[in-house]
């Protein structure tokens, strides 16, 4: 990931999350977003799908092992809700396939409808384990929203990422 990226990454990490939440439903009913330049919106959505695998990556390591540390497991929920907030905004048009190293399929775009109920699918399996998460909930309690959670994000990289298995993680 180029050095401007991780910046991004960085700043969407620290940025407020209360903010994102209010707007994610309006986010989620809008049209494709105006694109800045191709190359920088594409690296603007690699590095919050970076961050969303990483938020990802913690809670399933902690589901697997059994025990589930409060901190961690809020600091990944808080990440998955911010990003899963603004993640349509990461899909300007023209930012295909043959943009930088893009993996987005055209259809994104011509079935925008679609790609926003992947979205609304993803936001309600982030909101119930941030839910779950947040009321203290034991690992058994995560296991459900964190599953829909994963199958939200994996359905939605089977329709409309290049080379994708259904609930592939790359």
């Amino acid at each position: 990931m180029k050095r401007r990226a991780k910046a991004a990454v960085l700043a969407f990490a620290l940025a407020a999350p209360a903010a994102m939440a209010q707007q994610g439903e309006a986010v989620l009913d809008a049209p494709p977003p105006a694109p800045q330049s191709p190359r920088e919106a594409v690296e603007d959505r690699q590095a919050a799908m970076m961050l969303m695998w990483y938020a990802t990556e913690t809670m399933g390591t902690m589901l697997r092992g059994g025990s589930v540390d409060d901190r961690r497991a809020r600091n990944a929920a808080r990440t998955l809700d911010e990003v899963s907030a603004k993640i349509l905004t990461y899909f300007p048009e023209d930012t295909g396939s043959g943009v930088d190293d893009s993996k987005a399929v055209a259809d994104i775009w011509t079935e925008w409808s679609r790609m926003q109920d992947h979205a609304r699918q993803l936001r309600s399996g982030v909101a119930a384990l941030r839910e779950a998460v947040d009321s203290g909930a034991g690992r058994d309690a995560l296991i459900p929203p964190f599953r829909e959670m994963g199958y939200a994000c994996g359905s939605c990289h089977y329709d409309f990422r290049l080379g994708q298995d259904l609930l592939a993680t790359d």
